[in-house]
């Protein structure tokens, strides 16, 4: 009797959690397969069927009964999940879904719970989002961006995460390791890249008319975000290449190299200590042909 109700008990525990607990009112979720350690669930929406935020195609849910009611969950892993962004009143943000609400129901409810910081309430132990991809439109272009995450609580706390993301852009790995943190409302993060070949975002600097650019170069970043209102609040980064040549309207640059022959690494330096100002700095860059002028 127990392996027959357990399952449809599950069921009912697991739509409290994303209605009250997670302040999710807008979604549809089927149940495909409940066991008593684990739910094989999906397709789950959040959001309106006609704009949905999220969409994720198969979850597959480990948990022990007696933890699940107490809000606790092993690990959940996410396959097929499409994250639909829009930049609306000057703040990023997934379509059609209050983040800055779902962020403040979140802060209150880790504020008022009175479990140990040890027992994380709502938040699995483990999530793992395979075949990611990421949405958003600017003007009218779509842009979609293949990602996979990891994300753990930090031990001996309830209120900050580790997320381990691998983003592929235009096929190329770039890693990041970004640190949550609930209470103080903000992200850090780091990205490192290696072995970017320029000529895959030509697209990127089409919009300049005469640039062009081409080689391989290395990307550091730092990034603060704000969770409330989402949005960057501070940016830290570093392009470095040895072999890359940039042209722009007839002028050719290039790394220049010393008396052995040896090239000097090109590199941009940019910050944004604070929103709505950068400094970027640039350094080895030489000019390949002679730029015509004339003394009068």
């Amino acid at each position: 009797v127990i392996s027959y109700l357990l399952p449809a008990l599950i069921e009912s525990k697991l739509i409290s959690i994303l209605q009250k607990d997670a302040g999710i009112p807008d979604f549809s979720l089927d149940f495909r397969q409940l066991d008593l350690d684990s739910a094989d669930l999906g397709p789950l929406r959040l959001g309106s069927p006609q704009n949905p935020a999220v969409i994720v195609r198969s979850l597959q849910v480990d948990y022990a009964p007696r933890e699940l009611y107490r809000q606790k969950i092993k690990k959940v892993v996410a396959s097929g999940v499409e994250l639909y962004v829009e930049y609306k009143n000057g703040q990023l943000g997934l379509r059609g879904f209050d983040l800055p609400k779902f962020l403040s129901q979140l802060k209150a409810k880790l504020a008022n719970d009175p479990v140990s910081d040890k027992n994380i309430p709502i938040f699995p132990n483990h999530v793992e989002i395979n075949n990611g991809l990421l949405i958003g439109v600017a003007g009218e272009k779509t842009y979609r961006l293949a990602f996979e995450m990891d994300i753990l609580p930090r031990e001996d706390t309830k209120h900050m995460f580790v997320a381990a993301v691998r983003l592929y852009p235009r096929g190329i790995r770039v890693d990041v390791l970004a640190n949550i943190d609930i209470q103080q409302n903000q992200i850090t993060s780091e990205l490192n890249a290696s072995d970017l070949e320029l000529s895959r975002f030509a697209d990127l600097w089409q919009p300049v008319n005469g640039l062009s650019a081409s080689g391989s170069a290395s990307l550091t970043l730092k990034t603060q975000f704000r969770l409330k209102p989402f949005e960057v609040s501070a940016i830290r980064g570093r392009v470095r290449a040895s072999a890359v040549n940039i042209k722009y309207k007839g002028l050719h640059f290039q790394v220049p190299t010393d008396t052995a022959n040896q090239p000097h690494p090109f590199s941009i330096d940019f910050i944004s200590p604070h929103p709505g100002g950068i400094t970027v700095t640039l350094s080895h860059l030489a000019m390949r042909t002679p730029l015509a002028a004339r003394l009068s």
